[in-house]
């Protein structure tokens, strides 16, 4: 192969996109919880090796698992009424996940695995001074950082 083609051929690889989004399941059961609920509407996501978790305008994050064809496992609710969540993160050992209102991050144990009900183990409201926009764990688990559109990172 001469330079000329062998730089073709280069060019070509590099402009295949990184990744592919390929949806196997009917994703319909992702929206039973809420399709009677005309007022709620999901607002962010979050995906994990066993779970996928929809927030939404409500405060809710809805909580289905991923190797059990989309089943809805839980609701976490927002008992401090500070509207929609914005962004959602799951630690990454699947056992907490950290979510955002506005300026105020929480972070939830699911106890999936067990008997016991999802429970808030931290809640904080940020030095932010504009909304939220994402959330991402260290890789421990042990720190949520929380960044907001003006580039301010936080650490819960």
């Amino acid at each position: 192969m001469s330079g000329l083609e062998n730089d073709a051929s280069q060019h070509k690889q590099d402009a295949l996109p990184d990744g592919l989004l390929l949806e196997l399941n009917n994703a319909s059961e992702l929206f039973a919880p809420v399709r009677a609920l005309t007022r709620v509407k999901y607002t962010c996501l979050a995906v994990s090796t066993r779970y996928l978790a929809l927030g939404a305008n409500t405060g809710g994050l809805y909580i289905f698992s991923r190797t059990n064809s989309w089943q809805y496992l839980t609701l976490i609710t927002n008992r401090d009424g500070v509207g929609p969540l914005l962004a959602v993160a799951f630690s990454p050992n699947d056992n907490f996940v950290g979510v955002c209102f506005a300026k105020q991050v929480s972070i939830w144990e699911l106890n999936l695995d067990g008997r016991d009900k999802p429970s808030r183990v931290k809640s904080t409201v940020c030095e932010h001074q504009v909304p939220i926009t994402c959330l991402t764990w260290d890789q421990y688990g042990a720190r949520l950082f929380s960044g907001d559109e003006h580039g301010v990172v936080s650490v819960t």
